[in-house]
């Protein structure tokens, strides 16, 4: 950070603090001068002599009002330019500075979003059999893993994802959306059946 965006960045605190101290004093301050108002007013009904202090505060307390507002005004005015300065310098700054190039990846040119029609096999009896693998072609989009009614797709942003067959439900749905075809269908073997008689 350069030492004019410090200065600057210095400045619009001092300046909000001013501006908040400002309006903390006159906050605080405003309930006493309505109150003193209100006595005065109805004091000077019964004696005439109060009148004039009476005139006296109320151009005291306008005084005040058009001073605060007055030094309000500057004060916002400055901070302003304090911040114009700030952002003007700091985006000089931040173009200056050399960002680290992303990962390379081995991506396939982008295409279209749409929805891959479900997979003959859904129908067959051995739904029970189908198993969903993820490949190296994944990019970790996250879109199967928003889609996946289950949860069976843990979120990982730009990571492989992975399937996790306990709470997979064969629907289909991750293998539909994905535009890498990085979701694959396997078929697992069915459990060999225990003869029990012998």
């Amino acid at each position: 950070m350069s030492t004019l965006t410090r200065a600057a960045a210095a400045t619009i605190a001092a300046l909000v603090a001013i501006l908040l101290v400002d309006y903390a004093v006159a906050t605080r301050r405003a309930p006493r001068d309505d109150k003193l108002i209100a006595d005065l007013q109805r004091q000077s009904q019964t004696d005439a002599a109060l009148a004039s202090r009476l005139d006296s505060e109320q151009k005291r307390i306008t005084a005040a009002h058009l001073s605060r507002r007055s030094r309000d005004r500057a004060v916002s005015g400055m901070l302003i330019a304090a911040a114009a300065v700030f952002i003007l310098f700091s985006g000089r700054l931040v173009g200056r500075m050399s960002l680290p190039a992303a990962p390379a990846r081995n991506r396939k040119p982008a295409r279209p979003r749409f929805l891959k029609p479900p997979a003959a096999v859904l129908k067959s009896p051995n739904r029970t059999l189908i198993r969903y693998r993820i490949t190296d072609d994944c990019i970790g989009c996250t879109v199967c893993a928003q889609v996946c009614p289950k949860g069976a797709i843990r979120f990982r942003p730009y990571e492989k994802h992975r399937v996790d067959h306990e709470l997979c439900t064969p629907c289909d749905m991750c293998r539909r959306v994905c535009q890498e075809d990085a979701v694959e269908i396997v078929m697992t073997a069915p459990a060999p059946v225990m003869d029990s008689g012998a």
